[in-house]
Protein backbone atom coordinates (compact mmCIF):
# COMPACT_ATOMS: atom_id res chain seq x y z
CA UNK A 1 0.00 0.00 0.00
CA UNK A 2 3.03 2.09 1.04
CA UNK A 3 4.24 1.84 -2.55
CA UNK A 4 1.07 2.10 -4.24
CA UNK A 5 0.68 5.67 -2.33
CA UNK A 6 4.20 6.99 -3.09
CA UNK A 7 3.12 5.90 -7.17
CA UNK A 8 0.31 8.13 -7.15
CA UNK A 9 2.06 10.85 -5.13
CA UNK A 10 4.78 11.09 -8.06
CA UNK A 11 2.35 10.43 -10.58
CA UNK A 12 0.38 13.26 -9.57
CA UNK A 13 3.90 15.48 -9.08
CA UNK A 14 4.59 15.16 -12.70
CA UNK A 15 1.08 15.76 -13.98
CA UNK A 16 0.18 12.24 -15.09
CA UNK A 17 -3.01 11.94 -12.94
CA UNK A 18 -6.36 13.52 -12.50
CA UNK A 19 -7.13 15.80 -9.02
CA UNK A 20 -10.59 15.00 -8.97
CA UNK A 21 -9.72 11.45 -8.52
CA UNK A 22 -6.58 12.21 -6.21
CA UNK A 23 -9.16 14.05 -3.91
CA UNK A 24 -12.19 12.03 -4.42
CA UNK A 25 -11.51 10.43 -0.32
CA UNK A 26 -11.89 13.97 1.11
CA UNK A 27 -14.30 16.18 2.40
CA UNK A 28 -14.53 19.80 0.88
CA UNK A 29 -13.32 21.27 4.11
CA UNK A 30 -9.93 18.75 3.86
CA UNK A 31 -9.94 19.80 -0.13
CA UNK A 32 -9.96 23.64 0.76
CA UNK A 33 -7.25 22.58 2.81
CA UNK A 34 -5.39 20.40 0.14
CA UNK A 35 -5.62 22.99 -2.02
CA UNK A 36 -4.44 25.78 0.18
CA UNK A 37 -1.06 23.47 0.89
CA UNK A 38 -0.80 23.09 -2.95
CA UNK A 39 -1.31 26.91 -3.66
CA UNK A 40 1.37 27.77 -1.01
CA UNK A 41 4.12 25.18 -1.94
CA UNK A 42 3.25 25.81 -5.58
CA UNK A 43 2.44 21.55 -6.19
CA UNK A 44 -0.56 20.03 -7.87
CA UNK A 45 -3.72 19.51 -5.51
CA UNK A 46 -2.59 15.43 -5.86
CA UNK A 47 1.31 16.05 -4.38
CA UNK A 48 -0.22 18.19 -1.34
CA UNK A 49 -2.48 15.33 -0.38
CA UNK A 50 0.84 13.92 0.98
CA UNK A 51 1.66 16.75 2.91
CA UNK A 52 -2.12 17.11 4.38
CA UNK A 53 -2.06 12.86 5.14
CA UNK A 54 1.64 13.54 6.90
CA UNK A 55 0.43 16.42 8.91
CA UNK A 56 -2.66 15.38 9.99
CA UNK A 57 -1.54 11.37 10.37
CA UNK A 58 2.28 10.91 10.75
CA UNK A 59 2.37 11.65 14.62
CA UNK A 60 0.24 8.53 15.31
CA UNK A 61 2.86 6.60 15.33
CA UNK A 62 3.53 7.63 18.56
CA UNK A 63 0.01 7.31 20.05
CA UNK A 64 1.44 4.28 22.39
CA UNK A 65 2.71 6.30 25.37
CA UNK A 66 6.79 5.82 25.92
CA UNK A 67 8.43 7.30 23.19
CA UNK A 68 11.64 9.47 23.27
CA UNK A 69 12.17 12.50 22.12
CA UNK A 70 14.90 10.35 19.67
CA UNK A 71 12.44 7.96 18.57
CA UNK A 72 9.33 10.35 17.98
CA UNK A 73 12.30 12.24 15.70
CA UNK A 74 13.32 8.70 14.12
CA UNK A 75 9.14 8.19 13.18
CA UNK A 76 8.93 11.57 11.96
CA UNK A 77 11.91 11.59 9.58
CA UNK A 78 10.84 7.93 8.29
CA UNK A 79 7.23 9.06 7.65
CA UNK A 80 8.45 12.28 5.98
CA UNK A 81 10.67 9.93 3.24
CA UNK A 82 7.78 10.33 0.66
CA UNK A 83 7.88 13.88 0.92
CA UNK A 84 11.39 14.95 -0.03
CA UNK A 85 10.68 15.99 -3.39
CA UNK A 86 9.59 19.15 -1.58
CA UNK A 87 12.61 20.41 -0.61
CA UNK A 88 14.88 20.01 2.55
CA UNK A 89 12.99 23.39 4.29
CA UNK A 90 9.57 22.76 3.90
CA UNK A 91 10.47 19.44 5.06
CA UNK A 92 11.66 20.09 7.98
CA UNK A 93 9.14 22.12 9.26
CA UNK A 94 6.48 19.30 8.62
CA UNK A 95 9.09 16.73 10.66
CA UNK A 96 8.61 19.75 13.16
CA UNK A 97 4.94 19.80 13.13
CA UNK A 98 4.84 15.86 13.62
CA UNK A 99 7.57 15.83 16.15
CA UNK A 100 5.45 18.41 18.31
CA UNK A 101 2.68 16.48 18.01
CA UNK A 102 4.29 13.37 18.97
CA UNK A 103 5.82 15.04 21.85
CA UNK A 104 2.15 15.70 23.02
CA UNK A 105 0.96 12.13 22.65
CA UNK A 106 3.90 11.16 24.82
CA UNK A 107 3.92 14.35 27.58
CA UNK A 108 4.38 14.12 31.39
CA UNK A 109 5.02 16.80 33.47
CA UNK A 110 7.87 16.40 35.81
CA UNK A 111 6.33 17.66 39.21
CA UNK A 112 2.66 17.29 40.27
CA UNK A 113 2.15 20.24 42.32
CA UNK A 114 0.12 19.46 45.59
CA UNK A 115 -2.71 21.66 46.31
CA UNK A 116 -3.32 22.99 49.48
CA UNK A 117 -6.80 21.84 51.06
CA UNK A 118 -9.59 24.11 50.11
CA UNK A 119 -10.68 25.11 53.85
CA UNK A 120 -6.54 26.80 54.48
CA UNK A 121 -6.92 28.41 51.10
CA UNK A 122 -10.07 30.03 52.09
CA UNK A 123 -8.35 31.31 55.55
CA UNK A 124 -5.58 32.29 53.54
CA UNK A 125 -7.90 34.53 51.42
CA UNK A 126 -9.11 36.26 54.62
CA UNK A 127 -6.10 36.55 56.25
CA UNK A 128 -3.91 37.94 53.51
CA UNK A 129 -6.39 39.13 50.79
CA UNK A 130 -8.64 41.91 51.96
CA UNK A 131 -11.54 42.86 49.68
CA UNK A 132 -11.01 45.99 48.51
CA UNK A 133 -13.69 48.43 46.75
CA UNK A 134 -14.15 47.74 43.66
CA UNK A 135 -14.12 51.58 42.79
CA UNK A 136 -10.49 51.82 43.88
CA UNK A 137 -9.43 49.63 40.90
CA UNK A 138 -9.02 50.66 37.89
CA UNK A 139 -8.03 49.08 34.48
CA UNK A 140 -7.12 51.85 31.45
CA UNK A 141 -7.10 50.73 27.99
CA UNK A 142 -3.79 52.30 26.89
CA UNK A 143 -4.22 51.33 22.95
CA UNK A 144 -6.11 49.66 20.82
CA UNK A 145 -5.27 47.47 18.11
CA UNK A 146 -1.76 47.38 20.13
CA UNK A 147 -0.44 44.47 17.94
CA UNK A 148 -2.47 41.56 15.61
CA UNK A 149 -5.63 43.33 16.50
CA UNK A 150 -5.02 43.12 20.72
CA UNK A 151 -5.46 45.63 23.13
CA UNK A 152 -2.94 47.18 25.61
CA UNK A 153 -4.24 47.67 29.12
CA UNK A 154 -2.55 48.84 32.35
CA UNK A 155 -3.56 49.10 36.16
CA UNK A 156 -4.01 52.58 37.44
CA UNK A 157 -5.99 52.39 40.63
CA UNK A 158 -5.41 53.19 44.00
CA UNK A 159 -5.97 49.55 44.49
CA UNK A 160 -4.39 46.71 42.44
CA UNK A 161 -6.55 44.45 40.40
CA UNK A 162 -5.47 41.20 38.82
CA UNK A 163 -4.06 42.88 36.17
CA UNK A 164 -0.79 43.22 38.50
CA UNK A 165 -0.53 39.01 38.88
CA UNK A 166 -0.13 38.96 34.67
CA UNK A 167 3.47 37.99 33.71
CA UNK A 168 2.76 36.64 30.12
CA UNK A 169 4.08 33.58 29.62
CA UNK A 170 7.14 33.12 32.21
CA UNK A 171 8.51 32.09 34.05
CA UNK A 172 6.19 29.11 34.31
CA UNK A 173 8.76 26.49 34.92
CA UNK A 174 8.23 27.05 38.74
CA UNK A 175 4.71 27.40 38.69
CA UNK A 176 3.54 24.97 36.12
CA UNK A 177 6.53 22.18 36.16
CA UNK A 178 7.38 22.53 32.69
CA UNK A 179 10.67 20.98 32.13
CA UNK A 180 13.47 23.53 30.36
CA UNK A 181 13.19 20.58 27.84
CA UNK A 182 9.70 20.98 26.93
CA UNK A 183 10.36 24.73 27.11
CA UNK A 184 12.73 24.88 24.63
CA UNK A 185 10.00 22.90 22.09
CA UNK A 186 7.87 26.37 22.37
CA UNK A 187 9.85 28.96 20.61
CA UNK A 188 6.83 30.97 19.96
CA UNK A 189 6.40 30.97 24.04
CA UNK A 190 9.98 32.31 24.30
CA UNK A 191 9.42 35.06 21.81
CA UNK A 192 6.32 36.42 23.18
CA UNK A 193 4.03 35.55 19.85
CA UNK A 194 1.58 33.93 22.55
CA UNK A 195 2.19 36.79 25.18
CA UNK A 196 -2.02 37.86 25.00
CA UNK A 197 -3.21 34.42 25.35
CA UNK A 198 -0.70 33.51 28.27
CA UNK A 199 -2.15 37.08 29.92
CA UNK A 200 -5.78 36.28 29.37
CA UNK A 201 -5.28 32.49 30.73
CA UNK A 202 -3.05 34.38 33.99
CA UNK A 203 -6.03 36.51 35.18
CA UNK A 204 -8.64 33.72 34.44
CA UNK A 205 -7.11 31.37 36.97
CA UNK A 206 -6.01 34.32 39.41
CA UNK A 207 -9.61 35.14 39.53
CA UNK A 208 -11.09 31.72 39.81
CA UNK A 209 -12.78 31.54 35.89
CA UNK A 210 -12.65 27.52 36.34
CA UNK A 211 -9.96 25.42 35.27
CA UNK A 212 -10.46 23.80 32.31
CA UNK A 213 -12.52 26.75 31.27
CA UNK A 214 -9.45 28.80 31.56
CA UNK A 215 -6.89 26.12 29.84
CA UNK A 216 -9.63 26.07 26.94
CA UNK A 217 -9.70 29.55 26.63
CA UNK A 218 -5.91 29.37 26.58
CA UNK A 219 -5.91 27.29 23.64
CA UNK A 220 -8.30 29.10 21.38
CA UNK A 221 -6.44 31.92 22.63
CA UNK A 222 -3.43 30.95 21.29
CA UNK A 223 -4.95 29.24 18.37
CA UNK A 224 -6.13 32.58 16.93
CA UNK A 225 -3.00 34.08 17.67
CA UNK A 226 -1.80 31.64 15.02
CA UNK A 227 -4.45 32.70 12.81
CA UNK A 228 -3.90 36.04 12.74
CA UNK A 229 0.10 35.67 12.52
CA UNK A 230 0.28 32.85 9.60
CA UNK A 231 -3.71 33.08 8.11
CA UNK A 232 -3.84 29.28 6.78
CA UNK A 233 -4.91 30.34 3.56
CA UNK A 234 -1.34 31.85 2.44
CA UNK A 235 0.66 30.62 5.26
CA UNK A 236 -0.90 27.08 6.29
CA UNK A 237 2.41 25.27 7.44
CA UNK A 238 3.45 27.91 9.66
CA UNK A 239 -0.15 28.05 10.45
CA UNK A 240 0.13 24.61 11.76
CA UNK A 241 3.40 24.57 12.85
CA UNK A 242 2.34 27.50 15.39
CA UNK A 243 -0.76 25.42 16.76
CA UNK A 244 1.57 22.57 17.49
CA UNK A 245 3.56 24.85 19.68
CA UNK A 246 0.20 25.90 21.38
CA UNK A 247 -1.23 22.50 21.99
CA UNK A 248 2.20 21.79 23.85
CA UNK A 249 1.48 24.74 25.94
CA UNK A 250 -1.78 23.81 26.27
CA UNK A 251 -1.01 20.22 27.94
CA UNK A 252 1.32 21.60 30.16
CA UNK A 253 -1.03 23.97 32.12
CA UNK A 254 -3.63 21.21 31.78
CA UNK A 255 -1.55 18.75 33.34
CA UNK A 256 0.98 20.73 35.75
CA UNK A 257 -1.37 24.00 36.32
CA UNK A 258 -3.57 22.86 39.30
CA UNK A 259 -1.28 24.09 41.81
CA UNK A 260 -1.23 27.73 39.96
CA UNK A 261 -5.26 27.90 39.71
CA UNK A 262 -5.92 26.53 43.43
CA UNK A 263 -2.87 30.08 44.69
CA UNK A 264 -4.98 33.16 45.84
CA UNK A 265 -2.67 36.33 45.29
CA UNK A 266 -6.03 38.24 45.31
CA UNK A 267 -9.29 38.14 46.75
CA UNK A 268 -11.35 36.05 43.58
CA UNK A 269 -14.60 38.10 44.36
CA UNK A 270 -16.00 39.61 41.58
CA UNK A 271 -17.60 42.05 44.45
CA UNK A 272 -13.72 43.06 45.15
CA UNK A 273 -11.48 45.70 42.81
CA UNK A 274 -9.25 42.73 41.87
CA UNK A 275 -11.41 40.82 39.54
CA UNK A 276 -14.55 43.08 40.13
CA UNK A 277 -13.64 46.04 37.73
CA UNK A 278 -15.81 45.25 34.73
CA UNK A 279 -13.32 45.40 32.28
CA UNK A 280 -11.55 42.64 34.05
CA UNK A 281 -14.49 40.39 34.72
CA UNK A 282 -16.38 41.34 31.40
CA UNK A 283 -13.27 41.09 28.90
CA UNK A 284 -9.89 40.00 30.26
CA UNK A 285 -10.90 36.98 31.37
CA UNK A 286 -11.97 35.85 28.29
CA UNK A 287 -9.89 38.04 25.69
CA UNK A 288 -5.82 37.76 24.92
CA UNK A 289 -4.40 41.23 25.72
CA UNK A 290 -0.96 42.84 26.01
CA UNK A 291 -0.56 44.54 29.63
CA UNK A 292 1.90 47.71 30.11
CA UNK A 293 3.37 47.62 33.16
Amino acid sequence: MRYQTLLAAALCMFGFANANGCLAQYNDQEITEINEIADELNITPCAATDVYNYINNAYKFGIHKGLSDEECHDGCVNEATNLNVLGESVVNDLVSICEKKCYVNNMEMETTPVAEPESELINLVKRANPCDPIAKGKVALVKSNFKFGYNQYQDKGTKKTALSQVNGCGPKKAVFGISDKTMKKIPLLLDGTFEPACNMHDICYVCKKGKATCDKRFKSGMYNICNKKWPAKTHIIKNKACKAQALIFYEAVNLGGKGAYNGRPVNPSVNCAACGVAVIKNKLVKTPFYRKK
